[in-house]
């Protein structure tokens, strides 16, 4: 009698055990990347928030998700995942935000009893004018956003995380952070990526250098080697000289100022083509 009752409670707690572990509470989230389309949004303007996740475990029930912010939930995106897509990855439309300031993307996750949930920042600007860029930047914020989505023309949306650029001279010292590649349509880039600019006239891969906690410069490498020998320069300058008006000096490189900042063009640079903007006044 006493070997049928312990038979008993040992099949209660292994049932037991098996539920628990089959439908958990939270869902085990082995890697997760919340990802926006660019380091800064503008006001009056809508954006794409992309999310790529992987989970673990066994779940049972329906799936479901929502992102909301500023009050509005968003709305899933009809574009299409990029060919080769693994895991999970969702890509919702965000309506455009009014107003300046900072705001909290909230997604949340749900398969049957189980969830998680996770949040991310977005900051959200007046204009992309380079004093409002600059000033937005702040070294905390930007490590914030090590990952990106990007949209393209034709073949859907991927996942990409800036590279480091690392100066041969190092002439800028301190620390370098990456904040996505803006390209608009006046210059056929390498990846057709949907028109997503972010200063005027300078399309490319941002990398921002800082001293201590003090932005120093912001680079925009135009494209790289061997692609910088297909760049047509004068249609870069041509461009510059159209926003920012002629140069107003040639060192080695094409001079233009817009307010406090200079920009400076360099045809190749350490093998690379790209504008240097420096806060100078």
């Amino acid at each position: 009698m006493k070997n049928y009752i312990y038979l008993t409670l040992l099949t209660f707690i292994l049932i037991s055990c098996k539920k628990k572990n089959v439908i958990p509470e939270v869902i085990d989230v082995r890697e997760l990347h919340f990802a926006s389309d660019r380091i800064l949004q503008k006001t009056h303007k809508p954006f794409n928030i992309g999310l790529w996740f992987k989970i673990q475990g066994m779940y049972e029930g329906t799936e479901s998700f929502s992102l909301t912010i500023n009050g509005i939930e968003a709305k899933e995106s009809k574009i299409p995942k990029s060919a080769g897509a693994v895991d999970k990855m969702i890509l919702f439309d965000i309506p455009a935000i009014n107003q300046a300031g900072e705001y909290k993307a909230i997604f949340k996750y749900k398969i049957g009893k189980s969830s998680f949930i996770s949040e991310k920042t977005i900051r959200v600007v007046e204009d992309f004018s380079i004093s409002k860029i600059w000033n937005n930047l702040s070294q905390a914020y930007t490590k914030g956003n090590p990952i990106f989505v990007y949209i393209y023309q034709t073949e859907g949306f991927w996942f990409h995380s800036p590279r480091e650029i690392v100066l041969a001279s190092n002439s800028v010292g301190g620390t370098q952070q990456g904040i996505g590649e803006y390209r608009s349509n006046f210059i056929i880039p390498s990846k057709p990526f949907k028109s997503n600019p972010l200063i005027a006239g300078l399309d490319g891969e941002y990398h921002v250098y800082y001293k201590g906690n003090q932005i120093e410069e912001i680079r925009v490498f135009f494209q790289e080697p061997p692609d910088d020998q297909k760049l047509d320069i004068n249609l870069i300058l041509n461009q510059m000289r159209n926003i920012y008006g002629p140069e107003v000096g040639y060192t080695g490189s094409q001079l233009f100022k817009s307010g406090d900042f200079d920009i400076q063009i360099h045809h190749e640079y350490f093998g690379f083509t790209q504008a240097i903007i420096r806060k100078v006044r």
